[in-house]
């Protein structure tokens, strides 16, 4: 992951999790998601209830990506012993997390990638899951490419199923 330039030309597209500000560029949101504590539904059986968060393995993202709003969670609510992975690839933590490895704080759509479900917690752990981020992300492109056909027809296969994804949460207990 890094960020591309879209007006030197760096890439047609991209994905933003911040809402970009440039009045060369054209963007769209295409997700409004509150992130969840998620895993397996194997692990998340294994570890019930859980009544501290640091009691289950987590997947984090790496330092670089520590000012991204799950990280700042994390590292308030979650002992560094706890993480038992760092990356800054998204596709790697999803793979561990469905794999069973850990919990990973993600936006509740990606649930339904890799059919994820809720981490169940109890009361006390409430207050905190309360202040789990929400999250955005926009599609954005630059004006003066945003018609050209290779451009428009991403644009387009990107809107319908990122469209579809937003609309799922996961299946799964939260709070107990």
């Amino acid at each position: 992951m890094r960020v591309v330039d879209l007006p030197r030309g760096e890439a047609d597209l991209a994905l933003r999790s911040v809402r970009p500000t440039s009045a060369e560029l054209v963007l769209r949101k295409v997700m409004h998601a509150r992130s969840v504590a998620l895993t397996s539904p194997a692990l998340a059986r294994s570890l019930g209830v859980l009544h501290d968060w640091s009691a289950a393995p987590w997947l984090a993202f790496d330092r670089d990506l520590a000012s991204m709003p799950a990280a700042q969670w994390m590292a308030r609510h979650v002992a560094r012993s706890s993480v038992v992975l760092r990356t800054s690839h998204y596709a790697s933590l999803l793979a561990g997390a469905a794999a069973g490895m850990g919990v990973v704080l993600l936006p509740t759509p990606y649930a339904r990638v890799r059919e994820l479900v809720e981490v169940r917690h109890d009361a006390t752990l409430a207050a905190s899951a309360a202040s789990w981020p929400v999250d955005d992300l926009w599609l954005v492109g630059h004006k003066s490419r945003r018609e050209l056909p290779r451009v428009a027809a991403v644009w387009q296969a990107l809107t319908e199923t990122l469209g579809v994804v937003r609309e799922t949460v996961p299946r799964g207990a939260g709070r107990s």
